[in-house]
């Protein structure tokens, strides 16, 4: 499993007593779609916030803590795929300082990606 991985990191999160969400990041080159052999990218796998949650700092809270950890663990980049019809998610990443690259992809499913990086660190 992914999340016993010594190489994943990830926590979960908590709001009005229950769990709501979860981030995990990995090095880019262990994602089984695109994987980037460049040691000095981590890849944001995962960031999900129940409905109940949103609005509530819960994501901003998630996201920071992940690039936080990226940049401890001496990564330069953190990269994402979200699917191009996420309106919400993509002006989320895009508030939060993500920048879109590339070209759409569609990921063999009909399914149109794309592909989102920012700087960590100081």
């Amino acid at each position: 499993m992914r999340l016993e991985d010594p190489a994943t990191w990830w926590r979960v999160a908590e709001f009005a007593g229950e769990v709501c969400g979860h981030v995990a990041i990995l090095p880019s080159e262990l994602v089984t779609w695109r994987p980037a052999p460049d040691p000095e990218v981590a890849h944001l796998w995962q960031l999900f916030v129940r409905p109940a949650a949103w609005g509530s700092g819960v994501a901003v809270a998630l996201l920071e803590a992940a690039v936080d950890r990226a940049s401890a663990q001496g990564y330069a980049q953190i990269r994402l795929f979200t699917p191009v019809r996420q309106a919400r998610a993509r002006r989320f990443y895009e508030r939060e300082g993500w920048t879109a690259v590339d070209d759409p992809l569609d990921d063999g499913e009909g399914l149109l990606i794309i592909q989102y990086r920012r700087p960590v660190g100081p």
